[in-house]
């Protein structure tokens, strides 16, 4: 296979395993995969339904609950869980308990993540813990480096327009990797506008 179909691969495997954990089901995850993609680039409905099964209860993770939950745990994970339902619209209205863990490990990491500076209009820094949660768990399972997530905690791009652009700036620069959104974000923005439009 060459570079170039490596490359298209991957994206078909990415699109699969965003729109997999923000909990499409397999057939509506293939079919927007076959509009963006086409036919011939994107996996059988079999194949996708065991991508999902093993990426969502690969390890048997149940649901979490907060009265199950330690205290401080709770307490930081109610309010991101909240985020969630409220931006999805409740589509997504459960966690696991990989997810609370990782959330709450987060948040103890950088307390300040979750704040969700209204005035400045990102609401979606409310849900950042989740989101990096779920790509933490996942690249535990696949066994692949997180370096470019810890980089993202440890420099802070969402504390100020400063730290952003020096963030912009490093990764640009190729002296740290990037930790790209950009998918995570768009499959976000999709996600509400279809519950907003179809709520279940």
């Amino acid at each position: 296979m060459t570079t170039r179909g490596k490359r298209a691969q991957v994206e078909v495997e990415e699109f699969i395993l965003t729109h997999a954990k923000l909990k499409y089901r397999p057939a509506e995850i293939r079919g927007l995969a076959v509009r963006k993609f086409g036919e011939d680039r994107v996996p059988t409905l079999r194949t996708i339904q065991r991508t999902v099964r093993a990426l969502s209860r690969e390890d048997g993770d149940a649901e979490w609950a907060p009265t199950l939950a330690p205290p401080e745990e709770a307490r930081l994970v109610l309010p991101v869980q909240g985020a969630v339902i409220d931006y999805t619209n409740g589509r997504i209205a459960s966690l696991t308990v990989s997810e609370a863990e990782w959330i709450s490990r987060v948040r103890q990491m950088v307390p300040d993540l979750a704040s969700g500076d209204e005035d400045r209009g990102i609401v979606w820094e409310k849900i950042l813990p989740w989101m990096l949660a779920t790509e933490y768990i996942q690249r535990e399972r696949l066994n692949q480096p997180t370096d470019d997530i810890d980089l993202y905690l440890a420099l802070a791009p969402w504390r100020s327009d400063e730290a952003r652009e020096r963030y912009k700036k490093l990764a640009n620069e190729d002296k740290i990797p990037w930790l790209d959104f950009e998918d995570f974000h768009a499959v976000l923005a999709e996600l509400r506008q279809r519950s907003e439009e179809d709520p279940e």
